[in-house]
């Protein structure tokens, strides 16, 4: 079994990933560790052919905040610079996802229905930045967590952002797509195999329709949105996971205008490393 550490030796005392076959069973679990963070642990991100099991994630219980207590709003560069001025991760939209549906198998839980619902509550949380772009081609396009500066050059910034991390770049076949559409058509759509390949590399969730539930939850459909013209385009576009009244919104289609929004900072580590920093 192959270990491999998620951030490098500049980091002590962190929990590693462990690759392992698709087939494995896991359970996530949801705790408390203090005022500022939860403990999830059991998390997998399937990529398409394995999945990988984090032993255990620090999730942050709020996002960045003014002084004011207003979320603090970042630009994607930006908001990869705030965690790790701050030694944390923003978590990639695959790593954000099964942290949502972990928090909503936990939901009975009062302190994970707490952070649960501020992916419901768009009034005060705003949408969620994540460490993920995707690259649109006519036929082959990729998904790729945790970009570093090549990836980003379109903000004209420079300062080695996740190079402690591993960049991960999972191709997809861009093929009867159609435009932005509801997750359960998908879902149900037999053509639409290729575009479910997508959503899968996206989410990191072998079974995208537990977003479905989540949306059920909050009384929102769940929406997952490409580029306009899809297949016709070559260009490298945010991702986000988005929220708002009525629906909840997987989202791989904006450009890199100045649009900012939340930071929730994950810590991949043990509990005395969190104590000690």
């Amino acid at each position: 079994m192959k270990l491999t550490n998620i951030i490098d030796e500049e980091y002590e005392d962190v929990s590693e990933r462990i690759v392992l076959p698709c087939s494995f069973p896991v359970r996530t679990s949801v705790s408390e560790f203090d005022e500022n963070w939860l403990i999830v642990e059991g998390l997998h991100s399937f990529d398409g052919s394995v999945e990988e099991v984090f032993s255990s994630v620090f999730v942050a219980r709020d996002v960045a905040r003014k002084k004011n207590g207003e979320p603090e709003n970042f630009m994607r560069y930006d908001a990869i610079k705030y965690c790790e001025d701050n030694k944390m991760v923003l978590p990639s939209m695959d790593l954000l996802c099964n942290i949502v549906v972990a928090l909503y198998d936990a939901k009975d839980k009062s302190f994970a229905n707490t952070v649960l619902q501020q992916f419901n509550d768009y009034r005060s949380y705003n949408s969620h930045n994540v460490n993920t772009l995707v690259y649109w081609n006519n036929e082959v396009g990729s998904v790729i967590h945790y970009p570093v500066d090549a990836d980003l050059l379109s903000e004209n910034k420079i300062s080695k952002v996740n190079e402690s991390l591993n960049r991960r770049e999972l191709l997809f076949t861009v093929k009867n797509f159609g435009g932005g559409s509801l997750l359960t058509d998908i879902l149900q759509d037999s053509s639409k195999h290729f575009f479910i390949d997508y959503i899968r590399k996206l989410t990191g969730l072998f079974d995208p329709s537990q977003l479905i539930s989540v949306g059920e939850y909050f009384q929102k459909s769940v929406h997952v949105w490409v580029p306009n013209k899809v297949g016709q385009v070559q260009t490298m576009r945010l991702s986000w996971f988005s929220h708002n009244s009525t629906h909840l919104d997987i989202i791989g289609a904006y450009g890199f205008e100045a649009i900012t929004d939340a930071v929730r900072g994950v810590r991949f580590s043990n509990a005395s490393y969190v104590c000690n920093i």
